[in-house]
């Protein structure tokens, strides 16, 4: 288990119900930081280079693969904002990909198979020079009763099991279920 396994695609989650505030804040994970927010939520941020072809209808966008090209089917000019798509096979099924960047900063990531709906990401971003830099909704986090814990991501697996913190509360561990350990570095609060 690592960071990655947490941030599997966002879906439409129910709000958590029990929660250990102790938990909020930036914490680092095998290297990866992630934030537990006051909403309970989960979130990854990462940046990735990017450019725009000189006809503004082309968005290559090398992460999370390289040299993915999406083609533009909304929006205009030189700018991120607007809704791309790529479409690609993986082994017998087709996906299609659709980032939908709005101008006052968020968006909306939603991924097709086989021409039906699969999954949604929802996020803020903000452009930075040629980067992309997102804050990504990931997962709904709950605690309780006692030190059980759920992570609960709607693209992904479900990880849940205990956890405990350092006496300082500068780091805390998650034992899960299958016998996976994962320690959070406490980056600020």
């Amino acid at each position: 288990m690592n960071a990655r396994n947490i941030g599997g695609r966002l879906g439409i989650l129910p709000r958590s119900k029990s929660f250990d505030d102790r938990l909020l804040g930036f914490w680092l994970v095998d290297d990866q930081e992630v934030e537990i927010a006051t909403d309970h939520w989960l979130y990854m941020s990462g940046a990735a280079e990017f450019t725009i072809s000189p006809d503004g209808m082309k968005l290559n966008y090398p992460a999370p693969k390289p040299d993915w090209v999406f083609s533009r089917i909304a929006g205009q000019g030189s700018v991120l904002a607007g809704i791309w798509r790529i479409e690609y096979a993986v082994g017998s099924d087709e996906v299609t990909e659709e980032p939908h960047f709005r101008g006052n900063g968020t968006y909306t990531w939603q991924t097709f198979v086989n021409g039906h709906f699969d999954s949604i990401m929802l996020g803020t971003y903000r452009v930075s020079g040629s980067s992309l830099i997102t804050r990504e909704r990931r997962a709904d986090v709950r605690t309780g009763p006692q030190d059980t814990i759920v992570i609960d991501v709607a693209y992904g697996t479900k990880i849940s099991g205990t956890y405990a913190f350092a006496d300082d509360a500068s780091t805390w561990t998650l034992h899960e279920a299958s016998g996976t350990v994962m320690t959070f570095s406490r980056k600020s609060p």
